[in-house]
């Protein structure tokens, strides 16, 4: 049984240092280009039809504030550097900030996607699937590896594993009806507990909340959208659908805030303070990468182009 995560432990903490991209590249060389010890054993395994190969564990995150400005020209020239497909639902979307954040969330995708092509022999891309966000493919189009976006006004993450995996990037707040929010995430227990705190401590009340609230986030993105809700909550149980499959991950509160699978393995989850938001990592090992992306419009254009003409 997953030990709980009591109130004390809901809070985002501030790295010493960030992940640098030499070390994401590293990782994801392990992910993309794996090194198997004994290659005799591998072979053997791949005789067995019914044998496939467990993808191995890690992961890479990117996050990165929004430019408060940009020149449309170039704005268009970085959507240019993304699939055909990808465009085309990025034109669906009427408001000019929610288009810019979900433009910049798939630019740090597909910029995960050139470091995964360059470290391995492979070539991958981005493939949509509507509802969910897009997933990482093969150039024959098979899904190869799993990426999560996530994003504030301010500021947006992408990650790329070759395991499932869930992020969430939010912006701390005081919210007056605390409680009512806490009961309708994960219950009366998780609410009483977040009443009790309010009394001696109102911001760290606010950022226990916001840590529980982004493991839910992480892991409705690490089901599906065609999965039951991930928080066993009374007050969700009017959206699970017969029809809906069982999640993989479930986020619950039982004395403190639980992650486990369906086996009852607990499930990590991290909490981290950026430059951009409140970072919140669910699935992810201690092996990961975070990367704080500081790149201009204009130089992460030059990077595209770059990754372009080594693969013409």
């Amino acid at each position: 049984m997953p030990m709980p995560i009591d109130l004390s432990g809901l809070r985002f903490l501030k790295p010493a240092a960030f992940s640098d991209g030499d070390r994401s590249r590293a990782v994801l060389g392990e992910l993309f280009a794996p090194d198997f010890d004994d290659p005799e054993e591998l072979l053997a395994d791949i005789d067995d039809e019914a044998w496939e190969p467990e993808p191995p564990e890690g992961g890479v995150v990117l996050v990165t504030k929004l430019p408060e400005e940009i020149d449309p020209a170039l704005e268009g020239e970085l959507e240019a550097m993304l699939p055909a497909q990808t465009r085309s639902r990025l034109s669906r979307f009427q408001n000019p900030r929610r288009r810019r954040q979900s433009l910049y969330g798939r630019l740090l995708a597909q910029r995960l996607a050139n470091i995964a092509s360059e470290v391995s022999s492979g070539s991958y891309f981005l493939r949509e699937q509507p509802p969910e966000g897009p997933l990482l493919a093969d150039y024959e189009g098979r899904p190869f590896g799993r990426i999560a976006i996530a994003h504030t006004e301010e500021g947006v993450a992408a990650s790329l594993s070759r395991r499932r995996a869930g992020i969430d990037l939010e912006i701390l707040k005081t919210h007056e009806r605390l409680s009512g929010l806490a009961e309708f995430a994960l219950g009366e227990d998780f609410a009483d507990a977040i009443r009790e705190l309010q009394k001696t401590d109102a911001r760290r009340a606010d950022e226990a909340f916001l840590a529980a609230w982004g493991a839910i986030e992480c892991a409705q993105k690490f089901n599906g959208e065609d999965r039951k809700s991930a928080a066993a909550s009374p007050a969700h149980e009017e959206l699970l659908s017969k029809y809906a499959r069982p999640p993989e991950v479930e986020v619950l509160w039982e004395k403190g805030l639980i992650a486990r699978d369906p086996a009852g393995k607990a499930v990590p989850i991290e909490f981290l303070e950026t430059p951009a938001g409140h970072l919140t990592l669910l699935g992810f090992p201690a092996g990961r990468s975070v990367e704080i992306l500081t790149l201009s419009p204009e130089a992460l254009l030059e990077e595209f182009r770059s990754h372009v003409r080594a693969f013409l």
